[in-house]
């Protein structure tokens, strides 16, 4: 299983994948009842986060996975990311199911 680097996103930890969800990776997180965003970077391209919603199709940077929905509930909805104070990255890899379980008190569905 691949691990991915754990991250705070307005202090809600998330998984920060290297690109796009694959679709074995999505069926898990919908599997794990997890939720899947993605980020955007700035136009200038310097790989600034500046916009988290649930699909990016212009300036994809990654997509991240977290417990909490971010209140984006449709998706149209999206918030602005401010990269120098709402993100911050853990010196910490996780697997998707490792991540739910560290993050969640639910009972793990593996």
């Amino acid at each position: 299983m691949n691990q991915y680097q754990i991250a705070t996103l307005f202090n809600e930890p998330i998984l920060v994948l290297d690109g796009r969800i694959s679709k074995n990776e999505l069926e898990l997180v919908n599997k794990l009842t997890l939720n899947q965003f993605g980020i955007r970077h700035d136009d200038e391209g310097w790989g600034e986060w500046c916009q988290i919603k649930k699909s990016i199709w212009v300036n994809h940077l990654v997509d991240i996975i977290s417990v909490t929905n971010f209140n984006l509930e449709s998706d149209n909805d999206y918030k602005i990311i401010d990269d120098e104070n709402d993100i911050s990255f853990l010196d910490e890899w996780l697997t998707i199911e490792n991540f739910k379980n560290k993050y969640t008190d639910e009972t793990p569905l593996l």
